[in-house]
């Protein structure tokens, strides 16, 4: 099992009964355990509460619970992630679209290549994860914390960032067409390349960004916004 990702989420509301079903594996599972024979022994423990429980029993979700179940690597509909405490979790490739993660613990969280068009992540914590190549279309992210988040060729077409700090985040060759940046802070971020026609930045604070060969076809922004320090030598804002 070395290596894998984990393909299912199974819910806190769980917990107790998971816990005995795995701890009731040796009588169900009368195996005799060797070096050669742990893995299977561990990937079949793993996949008891599933088979017993269902994947759909409760509703909310905790990285305690991610499970090597499945191949699927998708959140059961309806997936409601909101307040769930998922740091540090590895959900890169994961099909996420119209989740409701609002107000989650995504610290550091891994969503390279994951599909999140649609989810709502209104005032989740996404410090430092990681969005690369990701989809995130019409994503809902007022209010989210992304500083130092890593959004390298992530789609965000149409996303909503208002009041959102995306302090030192990496957004380098995004594609952030008709984005909302409303009183979001993007100090020190790293717009470098990135397709922002027709983005949204009233009362955004750009300051020390870097817009360093960015398309800002149609956007409008002030002296005030972009300081003294923001990079910008190479944009487009032709109307």
């Amino acid at each position: 099992m070395t290596g894998m990702k984990p393909d299912r989420i199974l819910p806190v509301g769980c917990s107790e009964a998971i816990t005995q079903v795995q701890n009731s594996a040796p009588s169900i599972l009368p195996i005799m355990i060797d070096t050669r024979k742990f893995a299977v022994f561990s990937a079949l423990v793993s996949l008891l509460p599933l088979l017993v429980l269902g994947p759909n029993v409760c509703g909310a979700f905790n990285k305690d619970h991610v499970r090597l179940v499945g191949s699927g690597k998708a959140c059961p509909a309806p997936c409601d992630l909101s307040g769930a405490d998922l740091a540090g979790v590895d959900l890169s490739g994961f099909n996420l679209a119209g989740a409701d993660m609002s107000r989650a613990n995504l610290r550091e969280a891994n969503f390279r290549g994951a599909v999140l068009s649609g989810a709502n992540l209104e005032g989740s914590d996404l410090s430092g994860a990681l969005f690369q190549y990701a989809q995130l279309d019409q994503t809902e992210l007022s209010g989210a914390t992304l500083v130092g988040a890593k959004l390298v060729n992530s789609g965000l077409n149409n996303a909503i960032l208002r009041d959102a700090n995306l302090t030192s985040a990496d957004m380098t060759r995004a594609i952030l067409v008709g984005a909302d940046f409303s009183n979001a802070d993007l100090s020190g971020a790293t717009l470098r390349g990135a397709f922002l026609e027709r983005a949204v930045f009233d009362g955004a604070d750009l300051s020390g960004a870097n817009l360093s060969g960015a398309d800002l076809i149609g956007v409008n922004l002030t002296r005030e916004q972009i300081g003294r320090n923001t990079k910008r030598q190479t944009w487009d804002t032709r109307k």
